[in-house]
């Protein structure tokens, strides 16, 4: 995995979904020492990345390996477009895929299943708080996967919430 400092808790995140959820959740990473980089489709989510110092880049694609990728899209067809895109363009064994996008059952299995065929492995985590909730570190994240997996990524999920 890619890490770009020396520093033990450090981790390098992609954000995919800068809108206003995504955004809070990465200030929160970037400010407990994460390097983060947002994944958002729209110039103005990424301007807005980049006036706090964050990487920007309009498409997965386009993202160097990561030991995190966090998925806060709208729809299923959005997180199978991201994870389809991702598997064909770039490396992603060892990745951790925390897909925090509320989406259907089948559709997050499917995105599973794809994922971890290319070597990812994925933590389900639907989330809920809201706006609020990014912004002061409590979200409730709605976890499901092998306990491992879930202590693995502590380090990631403690300044968002529980």
């Amino acid at each position: 995995m890619t890490t770009q400092s020396t520093a033990p808790s450090t981790t390098t995140i992609a954000m995919v979904g800068f809108g206003a959820m995504g955004a809070a959740m990465a200030r929160r990473l970037v400010k407990d020492g994460h390097v983060v980089n947002a994944v958002d489709p729209f110039p103005q989510a990424r301007s807005q990345a980049a006036s706090e110092g964050i990487p920007a880049f309009a498409d997965i694609t386009e993202v160097p390996t990561c030991d995190v990728v966090i998925v806060l899209v709208a729809t299923g067809r959005q997180l199978l477009d991201t994870v389809s895109a991702s598997i064909a363009h770039r490396k992603m064994a060892g990745e951790t895929w925390v897909i925090s996008s509320t989406v259907g059952r089948r559709t997050a299995r499917e995105a599973d299943e794809l994922l971890s065929a290319a070597g990812a492995s994925v933590i389900d985590a639907p989330v809920t708080g809201g706006v609020p909730g990014a912004t002061n570190g409590t979200l409730k994240f709605l976890v499901g996967a092998p306990k491992d997996r879930i202590d693995g990524a502590a380090a990631v999920f403690a300044p968002m919430g529980t």
